[in-house]
């Protein structure tokens, strides 16, 4: 939620002469904005409260056919105030050989008892790279895997969280 600070547009029905308001780079603009963290309003610019979170990797690791594989980290985000999601997957490591994998977002509101069926899901072959959007919504989220062939599946997977 963002608040102009020093720009205030007054409507004035009775003036013959309409002066048009210069455009501005509504990125670069002081303005207050709410901090969610801290709830409450800070005097910034809006780039510097929209950034990503630093970038993290995930490890995926299958000997044979396997659904909903979690990663060697096993780790759940909060993605309550999440505004962008994007999700890479990588298959280009020699040691992976399997043909078709998925990468499966799993989402939750309690951050305890995950999805089923994926949020979102993508397939990969064998020495891919793939990226996704990720729609934010629900609180917490895990990324797993799918090895759908009966063969050696490593994938890296590449997350990164807008806030």
């Amino acid at each position: 939620m963002v608040r102009p600070v020093d720009k205030e547009i007054i409507w004035d029905p009775d003036a013959q002469k309409k002066e048009k308001v210069p455009k501005e780079n509504y990125i670069n603009l002081d303005a207050k904005v709410i901090d969610r963290r801290l709830e409450n309003w800070r005097i910034g610019r809006r780039q510097d409260y929209l950034s990503f979170r630093e970038p993290f990797d995930l490890n995926f690791e299958d000997s044979g056919s396997g659904a909903n594989i979690l990663s060697v980290e096993k780790r759940v985000e909060e993605i309550l105030y999440a505004t962008r999601i994007v999700v890479q997957a990588d298959t280009t490591a020699t040691e992976h050989v399997s043909n078709s994998v998925d990468v499966n977002v799993l989402t939750s509101i309690d951050g305890k008892k995950f999805d089923t069926v994926p949020f979102a899901e993508m397939n990969l072959g064998d020495n891919q790279v793939k990226t996704m959007l990720v729609n934010p919504g629900p609180h917490y989220m895990i990324i797993a895997m799918d090895n759908n062939a009966a063969a050696v599946a490593k994938v890296k997977v590449k997350v990164f969280i807008q806030e």
